[in-house]
């Protein structure tokens, strides 16, 4: 047993082909007329052989190749859509505690306070660290009440995540799970 077999999953959708762009199809018909022609180049020369060309089409020459690039996207996009569908209609995995909470502290900076990002994440661990039990216990209570909607819910798409003012949410009286 020499061969290694790859051990990654195939995703949904993978096996579909990808749409070519309209240089790619011009490029293709280039490299028919040159094998029908006799020439061989190296890869490189070829690539730098039909940049030029490419750039030096007019919108006239152009258009049977993009023409065919919108069929072949239009035929990736009918073959796709199951797969996107299936993305969408996932219902996402409910915010911790924690993420609630540095979702708050990051509205609470400055642009120019937000331009490091590993910087907001350390500041964020050290005030969520800082907080007190009764601050968290708001936090703590959201995240409960979001995973139990998103457990309820099942495939159906009744949960958001959108973090909202949990204002709202503070004289709940629901304890952790």
């Amino acid at each position: 047993m020499s061969t290694k077999q790859s051990k990654k999953a195939v995703k949904p959708g993978s096996h579909i082909k990808r749409p070519l762009s309209a240089y790619f199809y011009f490029s293709n018909q280039l490299r028919e007329q040159y094998k029908k022609q006799g020439k061989q180049l190296a890869v490189t020369e070829f690539a730098k052989e039909s940049g030029g060309k490419w750039k030096s089409l007019n919108e006239k020459g152009r258009k049977p190749f993009e023409l065919k690039a919108q069929t072949d996207k239009m035929r990736y996009e009918t073959e796709m859509a199951p797969y996107r569908k299936e993305k969408e209609d996932k219902v996402k995995r409910p915010p911790s505690a924690y993420i609630l909470f540095t979702s708050d502290f990051r509205k609470t900076l400055t642009v120019k306070e937000r331009s490091k990002v590993t910087q907001v994440i350390r500041d964020a661990s050290v005030a969520w660290k800082a907080l007190g039990a009764t601050e968290k216990k708001k936090y703590d209570t959201k995240a409960a009440e979001l995973k139990a909607a998103w457990k309820s819910a099942g495939d159906s798409k009744a949960v958001t995540n959108d973090v909202k003012d949990e204002d709202d949410d503070e004289d709940s009286d629901e304890s952790d799970e």
